[in-house]
């Protein structure tokens, strides 16, 4: 009996000898974390330089020489413009999806929508594109049901004329202009959105951006191969806000339902892809509130979703390109998802090319 005893005493002084450790390698661990993220921050606001609104260091300017234009984009000195086209009944064609999806969940939700401004909106000499927002932001708002609230970040934006909202060689805002998306979201849902400054802005490198990296081509052979290269000679700074409380991972799945663990911002010579990966069908944040979100959109879309992870237990981002709609009933049933938001480029809302998952909710209606 004593020898028994006595092992039993040595079992349970090594278990908490066990226990003791690894509480104290996650102290550690933590305490780790937190001294790396604040030398990041620390080594970025010392080494690395501030950006203006255009992603050009210090005072720098916009240049409007215009090198090439045609009926899609612009071509500046400095900048890679797209054009704002909106199809015809696009708005039609959104509310009717938005419609099969309500129907197919069969419960009482929150639906917001956000169309998110095109760049070329912001550009002098081409406020023109604005009558063609202010249609497609007129016809939502009179043909949603009064239970989906429309959300309108053109003015904000407009108003912001320090921040780096837009990157110059990718047709995307960066996660400084979506921060107007999520805070005008969180008013609309009764939330109080978290000060921009309460997320920490970082710099990871930069990236060659859209036009460089893959419609360059279309410019080689061309008196203006030599002149575009010169151009873009200098990337985009790749940009993002994080919380000091901020879990720093997702799970990614991919349209086969493979399961990553991947951090949520990782540099990408692709830019945005940086944020939230890509080629995903969706993907899970891990937040801090009692209830979840699901935000379906495109890569602008996308940019809003780890802000959230203050409101939010569980987000879920849903690729609108790729994802399943029985991927989307598992995920709200599951997680009892009733607050949604539907966040796309102006000129992807309503767009058949690009709205997969929506489309797929017709077929199910």
């Amino acid at each position: 009996m004593n020898s028994r005893r006595k092992n039993y005493i040595h079992l349970a002084e090594l278990a908490f000898a066990i226990c003791l450790l690894t509480v104290v390698l996650i102290i550690v661990r933590r305490a780790y974390q937190q001294v790396e993220y604040v030398n990041e921050v620390v080594n970025r606001d010392q080494s690395l330089p501030r950006y203006n609104k255009y992603g050009l260091e210090g005072n720098a300017d916009l240049s409007y020489d215009l090198v090439y234009e045609d009926e899609n984009f612009l071509l500046y000195e400095d900048r890679y413009v797209r054009k704002l086209h909106v199809k015809e009944g696009a708005a039609d064609n959104f509310t009717e999806r938005i419609e099969a999806l309500r129907s197919r969940l069969g419960r009482e939700c929150t639906f917001l929508a956000v169309p998110v401004p095109k760049r070329i909106q912001f550009e002098r000499d081409y406020e023109s594109s604005n009558a063609i927002y202010d249609e497609l932001v007129g016809e939502l708002a009179a043909e949603l049901p009064v239970t989906v609230k429309l959300i309108d970040v053109r003015d904000d934006l407009k108003a912001d004329t320090e921040s780096f909202l837009y990157y110059r060689l990718t047709d995307s805002w960066t996660m400084e202009g979506s921060y107007y998306g999520y805070r005008r979201a969180c008013l609309a849902l009764g939330l109080t959105p978290c000060e921009r400054d309460y997320f920490t802005y970082l710099v990871n490198n930069t990236f060659a951006g859209e036009l460089s990296s893959s419609q360059k081509a279309i410019f080689e052979g061309t008196e203006l191969e030599e002149t575009v290269d010169r151009i873009f000679d200098t990337d985009d700074p790749f940009v993002y806000r994080k919380s000091f409380h901020f879990k720093d991972y997702e799970l990614h799945y991919d349209k086969d339902e493979f399961e990553e663990k991947r951090p949520v911002f990782r540099h990408s010579v692709a830019g945005t892809s940086g944020i939230i990966g890509a080629s995903l069908s969706y993907a899970h944040l891990y937040g801090y509130g009692e209830t979840s979100l699901m935000i379906i959109g495109d890569g602008n879309g996308k940019l809003m979703t780890p802000y959230f992870t203050e409101h939010f237990k569980d987000i879920f981002f849903v690729n609108v390109e790729r994802c399943e709609v029985d991927t989307v009933i598992r995920l709200a049933e599951e997680y009892d998802i009733t607050t949604f938001i539907v966040s796309q480029s102006a000129d992807h809302i309503g767009d058949r090319s690009y709205s997969k998952t929506l489309n797929d909710f017709l077929k199910e209606s």
